[in-house]
């Protein structure tokens, strides 16, 4: 049951091994059931697909032929007896059991609780029953795509900078992520709607007045599902430098990113460029080329795979340290759909916010491009604020750099912007929402509770990180576990060759030394054992 629900041993292949002699006898060694059980399970990942063989045969169906022939007994009940059991509902169990294998829950501070995007975040995910941080981070997220039409911070030399921010959060089918996405996006649509039917009645008062065709300016809707390249071109059309794509379905990362299009070269220049607000030129030869700062905001609230998706294509590009990654337990099982709706007053203050935005960006003189946004700058005492949390990050980096672990380093060295952009969200949606003026700089104590935020949320992504094996020791041991897959023996000169060639080995300073270190200490466990007659290791 722990195995199917993805509990782990330091042995991923033994694991692999025992849930499959399960199903071989629950299925009567049926390998096509067995394969698409454990595609269903928690142990799933990208070896099983990979090719072991010369003849093309995959480490699954390798695994999977070593089971059936293992398992001498099957599951074969006479004709009266109770029905075959279904082995996907052998492992139905509390989702509190193996919650251990999972990433934890992380707190939001109280710092950030007074905070108008904080409190509507914690409203949704009593309303959805979902993990608190989970949904006011995927809110914040969503908000600050909608406020970085109008608003941006920046730096103290005059440089600009977006506050949107991009999250990528986990729940499982079922958990309720689009309703919770639709809090924000739905009355959003309702208010770009009314928005824009204005500006088409407006347009066409001038053009009759004047006898010369006046074009109005749109805000573009939400984008739930495209490329970048399609992104670009409406961006294009719309005479705009802005972005927003946002979408429940994992479907949104994997076509953004060119994951299973063959033909398809990857193209991160839009999440890329947008997350700092530089300059992008795209040329297509169909299509209208772009040439702007773009600016926005990518927001995936989805299923499991969403994270790897992102971390796969990535690999040192720059993509996925530009991403809160948020995987809390789920509540499935312990939810009481009883929660009611929205509280109203919330909802209210949620309309007030998105009117008075509208109004402010209906007075930009320069709409769609970041340089013509309202901005939102830092007192000196916040740069020094900002300059002591980066000295403070700086012996995690360096901890994190030396052990190889090049995606947490990125991740921390951009802490500050993090900061800054979660800081100018909270302001922002204290101030709207209460249709109270804000002042051109963002007071002190936001910044203060925003760097808090971001401390937890990263604390959150190394705990990811380590739970998908992309950092920590877990990650070096599953490497080295993977070198006996195919030989019985190695000798350790074979493993310092194979082994520096992969992560997380082969972003460390000194590979074979860290190498050595991991070998050592496996040894010293018994999880690798020495034999002297042929100088090889073997498992423990």
């Amino acid at each position: 049951e722990g195995l199917y629900r993805g509990n782990q041993s330091d042995d991923a292949s033994a694991d692999d091994l025992a849930l499959c002699n399960h199903l071989a006898f629950m299925t009567g060694g049926d390998a096509a059931r067995m394969d698409a059980f454990f595609r269903t399970s928690g142990l799933m990942r990208d070896k099983w697909d990979e090719r072991h063989r010369s003849d093309g045969t995959t480490y699954g169906q390798m695994t999977i032929e070593k089971a059936i022939a293992g398992t001498k007994n099957t599951y074969n009940p006479v004709a009266n007896a109770p029905a075959p059991v279904d082995p996907a509902t052998i492992f139905q169990s509390d989702p509190k059991e193996d919650e251990g294998a999972r990433p934890g829950e992380f707190a939001v501070p109280d710092s950030c609780k007074e905070s108008f995007v904080v409190q509507f975040g914690a409203e949704i995910a009593r309303v959805t029953e979902m993990p608190e941080s989970t949904v006011i981070m995927t809110t914040m997220a969503a908000l600050s795509g909608i406020l970085s039409t109008t608003y941006t911070t920046g730096y103290p030399d005059g440089t600009r900078l977006p506050i949107g921010l991009n999250v990528v959060a986990e729940q499982p089918p079922g958990a309720a992520k689009s309703r919770a996405l639709n809090k924000v996006i739905k009355p959003w649509l309702k208010a770009i709607k009314r928005y824009n039917g204005k500006q088409a009645e407006k347009a066409k008062a001038e053009s009759d007045e004047t006898g010369e065709e006046v074009k109005p300016f749109y805000i573009p809707y939400p984008i739930s599902n495209a490329t970048p390249e399609a992104v670009e071109q409406t961006m294009t059309e719309a005479g705009t430098g802005h972005f927003f794509l946002q979408s429940a379905e994992q479907g949104l990362v994997k076509i953004l990113f060119g994951e299973g299009q063959k033909d398809r070269p990857k193209n991160f220049d839009l999440a890329l460029k947008g997350f700092n607000g530089e300059f992008h030129a795209g040329v297509r030869v169909t299509r209208k080329k772009i040439e702007r700062e773009v600016y926005g905001a990518v927001v995936c609230f989805a299923q499991a795979g969403s994270i790897k998706t992102i971390l796969n294509n990535s690999d040192g590009d720059g993509l996925a340290e530009r991403f809160l990654h948020i995987a809390e337990p789920h509540r499935l099982g312990q939810r009481t759909h009883n929660a009611g709706n929205l509280n109203e007053w919330m909802e209210q203050e949620y309309t007030a916010l998105l009117d008075q935005l509208l109004m402010d960006f209906d007075q930009l003189q320069e709409k769609g491009d970041l340089d013509g946004l309202r901005y939102l700058g830092f007192s000196s005492e916040a740069m020094e604020v900002i300059r002591q949390f980066k000295i403070k990050l700086e012996p995690k980096m360096q901890l994190h750099a030396d052990n190889g672990e090049n995606s947490m380093t990125a991740f921390l060295a951009k802490a500050d912007i993090q900061a800054r952009k979660i800081a100018a969200v909270m302001y922002l949606s204290d101030c709207l929402s209460k249709c109270k003026p804000f002042m051109a700089t963002i007071p002190d104590h936001y910044l203060n509770a925003a760097i808090e935020l971001t401390e937890a949320a990263l604390g959150h992504v190394e705990q990811v990180l380590t739970s998908l094996e992309r950092m920590g020791p877990d990650a070096a041991k599953a490497a080295i576990y993977r070198q006996f897959d195919r030989k019985d023996g190695r000798t350790a000169r074979e493993l310092k060759q194979n082994l520096k060639k992969v992560k997380p080995f082969k972003d460390h300073a000194t590979p074979n030394g860290y190498i050595e270190r991991i070998i050592k200490g496996m040894v010293n466990r018994g999880e690798l054992i020495f034999d002297p007659t042929d100088k090889k290791l073997r498992l423990g």
